[in-house]
């Protein structure tokens, strides 16, 4: 699903999956690494309660970088790592990852015909109105923050009081 939007959004902007180079964005110094393992150990022990070592949180931002760049394969690895995860009956998630090339197709993951898919509201928004949605709202909210915005969960449910 994520290598699916992916693929579309570089389209919408002209682009092509050869073109996919998040990784280089992804990339940091061991100073901004460290900066940010100490930042994120602070936030979850002060926030959450959880002591998250500092060390893990750094390595996992350089493997991050390290392992988006491993996901650009080609068609022939991307078939084989399909194979390979039918084998063993997992989930596709490597290949979900994934970005493919296929042409104009809209994915049926941005919802284009319309389907009701969210049964709290009955919405059947697609992800590029939903997306174009959340821009307005994100840039209105940095202009002017309005804490009665802040009323429902991740999943659109109402936050108890």
């Amino acid at each position: 699903m994520e290598g699916e939007i992916d693929a579309w959004f570089l389209r919408e902007l002209g682009r092509t999956v050869e073109d996919y180079n998040v990784y280089n964005m992804l990339r940091i110094s061991r100073e901004e690494g460290k900066e940010l393992g100490r930042m994120y150990h602070t936030l979850f022990q002060k926030v959450y309660g959880i002591n998250v070592p500092s060390s893990a949180i750094e390595q996992a931002c350089h493997d991050s970088a390290r392992i988006t760049r491993q996901l650009k394969v080609g068609r022939k690895a991307q078939k084989c790592i399909y194979l390979a995860e039918s084998i063993v009956r997992a989930p596709h998630l490597v290949t979900g990852m994934i970005l493919a090339d296929k042409a104009d197709a809209v994915p049926a993951v941005l919802n284009p015909d319309h389907e009701v898919w969210n049964y709290f509201d009955e919405s059947n928004r697609s992800f590029p109105e939903l997306m174009n949605e959340a821009e307005r709202l994100a840039l209105k909210l940095m202009k002017k923050p309005d804490p009665s915005l802040c009323s429902k969960d991740f999943c659109g449910r109402p936050l108890p009081k």
